[in-house]
């Protein structure tokens, strides 16, 4: 994932749009991008589903600060082989 960050200076770019004339594009140098792993596979079918719907409802309330990071990435393994 890194290695595909820096490759891509979209994967890198911040904004300011405070306390500047105009809205600007910053590309980072280094930029540490948060990665999400998470183990459902041991639990039970109905558990997986519960953590998972909890998940997906959590971090789609939280929301994106383009001034600081240009996006997150979850895995979630639900069953051995199936992400």
């Amino acid at each position: 994932l890194q290695h595909i960050q820096q490759r891509h200076e979209v994967l890198r770019s911040v904004f300011r749009w405070e306390e500047v004339r105009k809205p600007m594009q910053i590309i980072q140098k280094d930029l540490s991008l948060p990665f999400n792993f998470l183990d459902y596979s041991t639990e039970s079918e109905e558990s997986r589903d519960e953590k998972y719907i909890s998940y997906i409802l959590e971090d789609q309330s939280r929301r994106f600060d383009l001034e600081k990071l240009p996006f997150r990435v979850s895995v979630i393994k639900m069953r051995n082989n199936h992400h």
